[in-house]
């Protein structure tokens, strides 16, 4: 009898292990060079190229990252820089045929495996409106996307896109409002349709086609990847299932922002998990590996974040009174708990378990500037949990009818380019008017000195006189010159002011 017990004991475990999840297969991609040289560069897409490898596992096999990673973040993450490389087309498509490699293996083996591909980078849109995210040698735009990257790979169980660029939603449009639309196009509902009709894919997306989004220096990250990290570390896990959904993402970052009182700097988040699954998970805590969970009633905190001693932010948020909630953190490092302006140790007992500390250590820091006050403001002022993510998800049920065919108003960017296209025709006539009238007056004065000093070293009566007349010519020509420069480049500011008043000036 005990003989049966134990092989029953045996197969139960065994099945057990071949139910649990394996890590996902992780494409991380962070460039911070900027495509436009009117924008600055990123400051931690490399980070946060990083932190979404080391959030799955960072296993060899099974993730690669590209980026180029400064020297503070080497520092961070010394383990992963020989593994980086850098964000090009080539290394693209190399990383991609490795990973489909792996997939056709563990497809052959029975395993459904699932992908993440998580993309950090400037996101702009081309001249025709097509929209691209930068990589060093290049945009990597939407069809690119699709057919290097997402196609290869369809073999995977499940794909999830994490897009965290300026304008991501655009992505999911044939091309996007910056110039107005024709007559076929609104006909052909363009602007509605997405470009990516795989149903095992699912996106989530930092900002509307016509939103920045915003990097933070406390977090050392983009404001959308670390609470993307901290929603999938079990933050946005309201129904304790150990699994975090679309749903559940999309309401924890739509509650985690809410409060930012700067309209610019809240990000409007979109998610759409795969057709064929929208319950899909983006992260279980069986597939986080080298984590232990931090319980509590995590409504208790207020507005919290946490930190590990490298300074890299994990997760944070504000919950409904009384939730009970579970994070995920990595073991290796340990963790700061800052929370109502207080900092706590957070310890490892040992056991796949992180306790809190009661007795505060340091008290926190102050804010500076509008955007700053905004974010320390205003980010978890909303507490989230299970009514929430219920009245999220009634309200985002409202909203399911498809939009009408019509184009959206046109972006900013085409009639700031015609503005100040009109300013430069404007100010070019006077403009070159100005500089002959310099150069004319500039030449006379030499003339003028030079006769004149030929008047001055002269003993001969004849030549001396000649160069009297011709200095007087000359420093009149001289003169007139002068004066017409002067008219032309009051001229050209005046006229300069006018266009500046009459149709102002756009700032991107």
């Amino acid at each position: 009898m005990n003989a049966w017990c134990a092989l029953a004991v045996l197969l139960v475990s065994a099945t057990a292990r071949a139910a649990a999840p394996a890590p996902p297969l992780v494409l991380a991609v962070g460039t911070n060079i900027s495509p436009d040289p009117a924008l600055p560069a990123l400051s931690f897409a490399d980070d946060d190229a990083a932190a979404a490898m080391e959030l799955f596992g960072a296993q060899p096999g099974r993730s690669w990252l590209l980026t180029t990673m400064d020297a503070e973040t080497q520092t961070r993450y010394p383990a992963l820089t020989s593994r980086a490389r850098p964000p090009t087309r080539a290394q693209l498509q190399l990383a991609v045929s490795q990973m489909a490699s792996r997939l056709q293996a563990e497809r052959a083996a029975g395993l459904q495996t699932e992908v993440v591909v998580w993309v950090v980078g400037h996101g702009a849109f081309d001249a025709s409106g097509r929209f691209n995210v930068a990589l060093e040698d290049g945009p990597l735009t939407a069809a690119a996307l699709d057919t290097l990257v997402l196609t290869p790979l369809l073999s995977a169980h499940r794909i999830h896109v994490l897009l965290d660029a300026c304008h991501a939603e655009a992505i999911l449009a044939s091309r996007a409002a910056v110039q107005p639309a024709s007559a076929e196009e609104v006909s052909r509902q363009t602007f509605v349709e997405d470009l990516f009709g795989h149903g095992n894919v699912g996106f989530v997306l930092a900002a509307g086609a016509h939103q920045k989004t915003y990097e933070w220096s406390e977090m050392r990250s983009g404001v959308f990847s670390a609470l993307v990290r901290s929603a999938l570390r079990g933050a946005a896990n309201a129904d304790g299932d150990t699994c975090v959904t679309y749903p559940e993402l999309t309401a924890y970052l739509s509650s985690a922002v809410q409060g930012i009182a700067v309209p610019d700097a809240r990000p409007r988040v979109r998610g759409r998990p795969p057709a064929v699954d929208v319950r899909a998970p983006l992260a279980c805590r069986a597939s986080l590996p080298n984590t232990a969970v931090l319980e509590s009633v995590l409504g208790g905190w207020g507005a919290f974040h946490l930190e590990d001693s490298r300074g890299v932010w994990l997760a944070g948020g504000r919950f409904e009174p009384g939730h009970v909630g579970a994070l995920w953190l990595p073991a290796a490092n340990a963790v700061t708990l800052h929370a109502n302006g207080q900092e706590y140790a957070v310890n490892n007992r040992g056991d796949g378990r992180w306790q809190a500390q009661d007795t505060p250590l340091t008290t926190g820091h102050t804010p500076r500037g509008a955007a700053e006050r905004a974010f320390k403001e205003g980010l978890f002022s909303v507490a989230y949990g299970g009514h929430y993510l219920a009245g999220f998800q009634a309200a985002q049920g409202q909203d399911r009818e498809r939009a009408p065919a019509v184009a959206p108003p046109p972006s900013p960017a085409a009639p700031q380019a015609t503005r100040l296209h009109l300013l430069a025709w404007t100010a070019m006539a006077p403009a070159l008017l100005g500089a002959v009238a310099a150069g004319a007056a500039a030449f006379a004065a030499a003339f003028g000195g030079y006769s004149l000093y030929r008047y001055a070293t002269t003993d001969l009566q004849r030549p001396a006189a000649e160069a009297r007349q011709n200095a007087t010519w000359a420093l009149g020509a001289a003169v007139v010159g002068g004066g017409v420069a002067l008219l032309a480049g009051v001229l050209t500011v005046g006229l300069v002011l006018v266009d500046l008043a009459f149709y102002g000036l756009t700032a991107d």
